[in-house]
Parts: structure tokens; C-alpha cells; sequence
């Protein structure tokens, strides 16, 4: 994903919780690398076998 594509995205996705001063687990992936992995799933498929 360019940094122009992350730019319209990032505001449509929720701040996490710790940005917000709540407490909890931090999140072990960040959201632009979740997206990535998404687009590359929808992009490729899921290869079986």
C-alpha cells in the first residue's frame, strides 16, 4: 500500500485503545500490516495443496 492509499484509509480505521488511554494489551500488529495482508489475500487467493 503507497503512503498516498495509507493516507485515505487511516482515518476510516479506530485509534487503538492504549492511543486512547485505555488499558490492555497493545496490539501485536499494526493496522497498516493487517491491511497489507489482507489486499495481499484478496490479490493472490489462498493457494491449497
Amino acid at each position: 500500500m503507497t503512503d498516498a492509499e495509507w493516507a485515505q484509509v487511516r482515518p476510516m480505521l479506530p485509534v487503538p485503545g492504549q492511543l486512547r488511554g485505555r488499558e490492555g494489551r497493545p496490539e501485536a500488529y499494526g493496522h497498516r500490516a493487517i491491511r497489507d495482508a489482507v489486499r495481499h489475500l484478496v490479490d493472490n487467493g489462498i493457494k491449497c495443496g
